[in-house]
């Protein structure tokens, strides 16, 4: 029974059995929810002595689903070994492991009792195709797979120690591999280096020998599944590269999602009102530049999984499940057992499973509409990044998540560019570089001719002076773009115009400081950089708190421009913080402060008239009518409401 096609947000709709019973309560649970696809525990990696008792209840289970028209995902691991179990079984699995530079086994996030499999190692891939064929003969509908990184080289580092650190395997086939790999890159052969330099070349070429090993074997185990059942789908659990780290956890996720029937993405926490990390004015916590990034580097809807769903308050639930749907998107951690007793939880996921349902050619094949789009810098994220934590940095940099946050703060839609994006007829009005210190040349006359061709530039801090292999220039290679050089000292935006294109340069990291202080007068100095960039052309104005977040979206036939629009302003109430965030008794304790009177004007497609402007909402009966006013360049119309999630449909003639 094969997931249906194309697969969406609407019918692919989650559950997850948490506790591994496999049993038909699940079922019933799911039939409560309106969910259709169960995630359960397949594994592989315990030791066949343990697990064949659950595989026993799995086959019954998952025919059951299939007749009552329910899917069915098994959870795997790609990496991962319960070592105890599989060395006694297999004692050849010792010679499986990847290692650390000192030759001690790979703990898998120091947990004593998990080890790490190579994945250069063909034992270990040959066990990887083996646990699939046990598990297709199980009829999953599809495979989900987790611990898809390879190990912190030291062990007890935090996440940004790591990510400073480097991950790799320094086992003795990823040694001779290695060997052959330099030999054929560079014409000559290098051992694995230790310590990581970042400028070096045997440094960086060793992190592209990690990232495509990586990609072939997850591309190897998606092969191997479509080979055995060609309508099975594949997804691993992977990771935005600013994060850090390494494998799919990092910089190694655009090519395993070349690789893969679809991606997941995690992030630990739920969407949320919190204040800066260096205090201040709650802001909305979001994912929105990971969904841009994920839809970027994968055309499919995106699959996130948002952890510790037992401390998220009812209304974080519907903010988290509002979000992925506006980016077309799919919550992933939906967990049974809450739903056994968190009645009004199961209520909220039930309401919106049903909701997009019927809204659900809102979704399918959406098109994401932005004038501006934020460069991801492969190089920088890589050397740049890492480099600046072991050069005394407590954190890995954050100008891309800070100037992200800008965009979302002032309701500017916006996609995400990959460096080979700057060399295309990408057809966005303005590009936004966020530090993007590390630019090849050919990237940088890219982007000088966009801009002398009538294109909008933002750019910060260290943008362009280094190149893609981090080696420092002398000035800024986009100097004569940026009107300043380095060092040139100035708290204010770097107005310019270049050709027939407008810059915008600010100095420093105000987009880093943003992140941390969430600052009012650095949010103005965005405001004020896109206003020159766009020379006043906005492509949508919308007056809301900051805390209200959008998309801007089209459907697939072009004739309907949506407008999404979620409102994080959900108050953590005098019980809830009296007892801790994480610890929440009453599930009810929550209080959405709804946003009224909220006035909009969107930019017309060209030759393109209102024809109708309505208002769909998780949180009204019905949908309601909105009076409209439309000028030669635009339609204006106000939102009546906002609770938590609303969506204009605005359909043109």
């Amino acid at each position: 029974m094969p997931l249906p096609r194309p697969i969406t947000i609407a019918n692919t709709r989650y559950l997850k059995d948490d506790v591994n019973s496999y049993s038909p309560e699940i079922i019933e649970i799911a039939k409560r929810l309106d969910a259709n696809h169960i995630l359960l525990s397949f594994t592989g990696t315990s030791g066949e002595d343990k697990e064949r008792w659950n595989w026993r209840l799995i086959k019954p289970f998952v025919r059951q689903c299939h007749d009552e028209g329910l899917f069915v995902a098994f959870y795997m691991k790609l990496t991962n070994i319960n070592w105890k179990p599989m060395f006694h079984e297999r004692p050849e699995s010792q010679e499986w492991l990847m290692r650390y530079a000192d030759g001690r086994p790979a703990i898998y996030l120091g947990h004593p009792d998990r080890y790490m499999g190579c994945l250069n190692n063909p034992n270990w891939r040959n066990h990887l195709k083996e646990m699939i064929a046990k598990a297709v003969e199980h009829e999953p509908d599809s495979l989900f797979y987790d611990n898809c990184f390879v190990p912190r080289e030291l062990a007890g580092l935090n996440d940004d120690e790591a990510a400073a650190a480097g991950w790799a395997c320094y086992c003795g086939l990823c040694r001779v591999s290695f060997r052959e790999y330099t030999a054929k890159k560079l014409g000559w052969e290098c051992e694995l280096p230790w310590p990581p330099k970042w400028d070096d070349l045997v440094w960086q070429t060793f992190v592209e020998f990690r990232d495509e090993y990586f990609a072939d074997a997850m591309g190897m185990v998606v092969d191997y599944a479509h080979e055995l059942n060609p309508d099975i789908v594949v997804y691993p659990n992977l990771a935005v590269p600013w994060m850090g780290g390494g494998g799919a956890k990092g910089s190694a996720t655009h090519l395993v999602a070349d690789k893969v029937d679809l991606i997941l993405l995690e992030r630990r926490g739920a969407p949320r009102l919190e204040s800066p990390p260096a205090g201040g004015m709650p802001r909305a916590i979001n994912a929105v530049v990971d969904w841009k990034y994920g839809s970027r580097v994968k055309n499919t809807p995106i699959w996130y999984r948002q952890n510790k769903p037992g401390s998220h308050t009812p209304d974080q639930m519907k903010i988290g499940l509002a979000e992925s749907s506006a980016f077309n998107g799919a919550t992933h951690h939906i967990m049974a057992a809450l739903f056994t007793h968190e009645h009004v939880k199961a209520d909220i996921i039930r309401h919106y499973y049903t909701w997009l349902q019927e809204y659900e050619r809102f979704y399918v094949d959406a098109k994401p509409l932005a004038d501006v789009a934020l460069h991801v810098s492969t190089p920088t994220i890589n050397w740049y990044y890492p480099n600046r934590v072991t050069q005394g940095g407590s954190d890995l940099p954050q100008n891309l998540t800070g100037l992200a946050q800008a965009l979302v703060e002032l309701h500017m839609p916006f996609n995400v560019a990959l460096d080979e994006d700057l060399t295309t007829d990408h057809g966005y009005r303005v590009l936004v570089l966020p530090n993007s210190a590390c630019m090849s040349d050919e990237e940088v006359e890219a982007v000088r001719r966009f801009v002398a061709d009538g294109g909008g530039l933002i750019a910060t801090a260290d943008t362009s002076l280094y190149d893609e292999k981090f080696r420092i220039r002398d000035d800024f290679a986009l100097a004569d773009v940026f009107g300043a050089h380095h060092g040139q000292a100035t708290s204010e935006v770097v107005k310019s115009e270049y050709g027939k294109g407008r810059v915008a340069f600010l100095p420093g990291d105000p987009d880093e400081r943003f992140w941390y202080e969430g600052i009012s007068t650095d949010l103005a100095l965005f405001r004020e950089a896109l206003e020159h960039a766009l020379d006043g052309d906005w492509p949508i104005e919308i007056d809301a708190p900051t805390t209200t977040v959008i998309n801007l979206t089209e459907t697939a036939d072009g004739d309907t421009t949506l407008v999404h629009l979620i409102n994080y302003d959900v108050q953590l109430t005098e019980t809830q913080k009296a007892f801790g965030k994480e610890e929440v008794p009453p599930v009810t304790d929550t209080l959405a402060r709804r946003v009224v009177g909220i006035p909009v004007t969107l930019r017309k497609p060209t030759g393109r008239a209102a024809e109708r402007v309505r208002l769909h909402s998780t949180d009204l009966d019905d949908p309601l009518d909105l009076a409209f006013q439309e000028s030669d360049r635009a339609v204006s119309f106000e939102i009546p409401i906002l609770w938590i999630y609303d969506v204009i449909a605005v359909d043109w003639r």
